[in-house]
């Protein structure tokens, strides 16, 4: 909807305004299938999938986007945290960029 608005001419700050949005979220919102598989965006399009879960997907090729949009709608989880998991468990040869290779934050550990 946002996406149609746009390309038939509507300023992003009267669309944003009309929808309760900063124009900043207007623009995150515009672009966020860029770098998606058709394939993904198919498989997507009916699920509760937070904007979060795309940049993980950004970061893989298209055969594992597709392969992962699949487990995540087999086990019905369409959270960051899993794509990131997803993103992390990919092979170099499966990364959209295998130079950028992801790594695991686990957080600080309060040891003893």
């Amino acid at each position: 909807m946002i996406q149609r608005a746009i390309e038939r001419g509507v300023p992003k700050e009267k669309t944003a305004a009309a929808i309760g949005l900063g124009a900043h979220s207007i623009q995150q919102r515009t672009r966020l299938l860029e770098g998606i598989c058709p394939d993904v965006v198919v498989l997507l399009q009916d699920a509760a999938c937070p904007a979060g879960v795309f940049h993980p997907l950004r970061r893989m090729a298209s055969i594992r986007q597709v392969e992962a949009a699949e487990l995540m709608e087999r086990q019905g989880n369409f959270t960051t945290v899993f794509a990131k998991a997803i993103l992390v468990a990919t092979p170099d040869a499966m990364l959209a960029d295998p130079q950028k290779r992801p790594g695991v934050d686990l957080g600080s550990r309060a040891g003893g």
